[in-house]
């Protein structure tokens, strides 16, 4: 009986640090963006890592708090809600979401690469960040080509540190988003609503 309790308690504990380390992640990593650059450099990260297309969802949109500003995730969120209501609209005859491919590159195929960053203050509490990025893909006759280009990051300094507060894609190729991320989600949104 004793023996029970013991592996009992011990299940216990095991389980309780393992919320408590799921809950402090986020907090560490928000701790060590304590510069633009490192924030910067952590966007990407999670950019590489998540692998997301589209807007994300409620559950992909975890993923970015710990680098997005609560402005830039509450226009992910009605980006997603727009596209929502747009699939609601068009049950009867499905059309395509409003906003296919990368949300967070120029690259509507998603994949792209950081080369470095580059971070200065502009006006305080804003710090503009320019990030090279490059992807490896195929041109119009089909041959290998390496695609460069710079997209310039938007970042703010909150208590938590700094976060990302809005983005402008710089590739200059037809296809692909243009302007800024928090124009495109408030377009979508107005898409969503109309008859």
């Amino acid at each position: 009986y004793g023996g029970s309790m013991v592996s009992l308690n011990i299940t216990r504990t095991a389980a309780l640090l393992a919320v408590l380390v799921a809950f402090a992640a986020p907090a560490q990593a928000a701790e060590t963006l304590t510069t633009p650059d490192a924030a910067a450099k952590a966007f990407y990260k999670i950019y590489a890592q998540a692998k997301v297309m589209d807007i994300p969802d409620a559950k992909h949109q975890k993923v970015w708090r710990p680098v997005l500003s609560d402005g830039l995730m509450r226009l992910i969120a009605m980006g997603d809600e727009a596209e929502a209501r747009w699939a609601e609209k068009n049950k009867k005859e499905p059309a395509p979401p409003l906003y296919e491919g990368d949300l967070f590159t120029s690259m509507v195929e998603g994949g792209a690469k950081l080369d470095g960053v580059a971070c200065e203050v502009t006006a305080p509490p804003v710090t503009v960040c320019t990030a090279s990025l490059h992807l490896v893909g195929k041109n119009r006759e089909g041959k290998r080509e390496t695609f460069r280009w710079k997209a310039q990051l938007d970042l703010i300094h909150t208590p938590q540190g700094w976060r990302v507060d809005d983005l402008e894609y710089g590739g200059t190729w037809d296809f692909g988003p243009k302007g800024r991320m928090s124009e495109q989600l408030k377009a979508i949104d107005k898409l969503s609503r109309q008859d």
